[in-house]
Parts: structure tokens; C-alpha cells; sequence
């Protein structure tokens, strides 16, 4: 059977949404060293930034950010694999992985567990599809939705 470029692509997709999920895991479900050892770093370079811009930028802004943009690839690259019709479906996965992240974090020694994280990561898969719907609606020519009236 001949490789086409359209299963060549979802293997690809298959093997980068494995990555994904083990870097998910080794980011959300290793006990956290100390904040000074994990976000010193961090936090000077906001600092840094906020001081040179004049950004009124936190951590917490940071730390929003970034639970937002962990789940992105969640949204992307299941909404590819798994096709439109399956994105409300999508949403509840991601949405119900978050939650049993946030479930598990409550054992893990030096982490803690937030509604924030939950709806923001969920936030973060909705992210990932609506980037993907755009992406389908440039590459395809569809047309806005519109309401009805």
C-alpha cells in the first residue's frame, strides 16, 4: 500500500502529539523544586522586562499565560487527528485531563492543585481549536459563520 503525504502527516501528527503528552506529564506530575529553584529565573526576567518596558507584568500573568498555552497543543493536534466534528468532544478531553492533572497534583509532594489551572488549561484547548478552525477556514475558503436571525 503506497504512503500518501495525508497518512505520512498524521503519523507525523500521531508522533508529535506523543511527544506532547509525555512532555505534559513531565511538566505536570514531577514534585516541583523549590520556587526560588524552579522560578528565580523566572521571575527575574519579568523583572527585567517589566522594568525595561514598563510592562506592568507579573508572575501570575505569567503563570496564566502559561497554563493557557500548555493546553494549545491539546486543542491542535487532536482537533487534527480527530477531525471537526469531534472538537466538542475535544473540549471535554482536554477540559477532563486537566482535572485529573489537577486531581493527581494533590499527592504530588511541592505541587498544588487550582481551579485557575483547570479552566485556564481548558481555556488553552479551546485555544488550540479555534487556531485550528481558522486554519481550516483560511486554507479552505469557508465562510464566517454567520448568525440567523
Amino acid at each position: 500500500m503506497p504512503t500518501t503525504t495525508a497518512s505520512r502527516a498524521r503519523v507525523a501528527t500521531r508522533v508529535v502529539l506523543g511527544v506532547y503528552l509525555v512532555g505534559l506529564a513531565v511538566i505536570t506530575m514531577m514534585p516541583e523544586p523549590s520556587d526560588t529553584q524552579a522560578f528565580g529565573w523566572v521571575r527575574r526576567a519579568i523583572a527585567r522586562v517589566a522594568g525595561s518596558t514598563g510592562i506592568p507584568l507579573t508572575f501570575a500573568v505569567v503563570e496564566a499565560v502559561g497554563n493557557v498555552l500548555l493546553f494549545v497543543p491539546f486543542g491542535l493536534l487532536f482537533g487534527l487527528l480527530r477531525g471537526p466534528r469531534r472538537w466538542p468532544w475535544i473540549l471535554l478531553a482536554g477540559s477532563a485531563t486537566s482535572a485529573a492533572i489537577e486531581t493527581v497534583q494533590l499527592a504530588i509532594p511541592g505541587r498544588w492543585t487550582t481551579l485557575q489551572d483547570w479552566i485556564l488549561n481548558t481555556l488553552g484547548t479551546a485555544v488550540g481549536l479555534a487556531v485550528l478552525t481558522l486554519v481550516v477556514r483560511a486554507r479552505h475558503g469557508l465562510p464566517e459563520a454567520t448568525p440567523t436571525t
